[in-house]
């Protein structure tokens, strides 16, 4: 009985979460994304002026970019992942990148 009752709470919980941003139609050119390189266990991406250097027992991944570059719609995605060891969380360190040319000024 508890586990749905907790269940019914996050499900409300998620249910009511704020609405989605409306895009703004702007004139302003969205900025440009490149993927960036990963050089001696460092990311750099001198696009978003960019150097993120994970703790030493992370491995960094290779950067991912989603969707068409110079769109608004574009997003960037690094991450550094630790060891897998059974019975412990796994260990994570992660970067996202969207441009904000598309979203209101509040």
């Amino acid at each position: 009985m508890n586990k749905l009752a907790f269940g019914i709470v996050i499900w409300a919980m998620l249910g009511w979460a704020q609405g989605p941003c409306l895009r703004e139609n702007s004139s302003l050119p969205a900025p440009r994304l490149d993927k960036g390189s990963v050089e001696g266990g460092i990311y750099k991406n001198p696009s978003i002026g960019l150097e993120l250097t994970p703790d030493p027992h992370l491995k960094l991944g290779s950067p991912a970019l989603k969707g068409k570059p110079g769109h608004a719609d574009v997003s960037l995605m690094i991450m550094a992942v630790g060891r897998f060891r059974s019975g412990t969380a796994r260990e994570l360190t992660s970067f996202w990148a969207i441009p904000l040319a598309q979203f209101p000024v509040e």
